[in-house]
């Protein structure tokens, strides 16, 4: 029977080594959770903090049908082989996929350097990956980016 100065972590033999086992993964729970947080909110201007959104958003590769590289992701734009030139992030400012006779397309609505609003398609029939790959992928970078632009806009 315990005492009343005694408590019951010393009636659990390995109790110390329980309790640092579980600090120990739940401080390592903490800090991966605190650095994929950061990855969402930097605007990377550091090669330090582009390091770490990469790290969390490595640049992706879509292929086409015939296994050639044809979408280009990374934490700050797409890149796309019809295209002549890539679409910031920052730059878009609608996305919808419309249904073509040939299949789906993503549209997205974007400004270029003047201002002018441009549309840019990718018909993702002609992707390796399926529909559903191919959006969410970009849909979860473009998220990225959102939650990073609002987070610099509030701080």
């Amino acid at each position: 029977m315990v005492g009343g100065e005694e408590s019951w972590f010393a009636e659990i033999g390995d109790a110390e080594r329980i309790e640092l086992e579980l600090w120990t993964a739940y401080e390592a729970r903490f800090q991966a959770a605190h650095e994929q947080s950061l990855a969402y909110r930097y605007l990377p201007s550091t090669p330090e903090e582009i390091a770490h959104v990469e790290r969390f958003f490595p640049v992706r590769e879509v292929l086409n049908k015939e296994g050639r590289p044809a979408l280009h992701v990374d934490f700050e734009k797409l890149s796309f082989a019809e295209w002549e030139r890539a679409v910031p992030f920052s730059s878009i400012h609608g996305l919808k996929v419309d249904d073509g006779i040939l299949g789906k397309v993503l549209v997205i609505s974007a400004l270029d350097d003047a201002g002018k609003k441009q549309n840019h398609k990718i018909s993702l029939k002609t992707l390796a990956m399926s529909n559903e790959q191919v959006l969410d992928l970009i849909g979860t970078y473009y998220g990225r980016h959102q939650v990073a632009k609002q987070h610099a806009t509030q701080s």
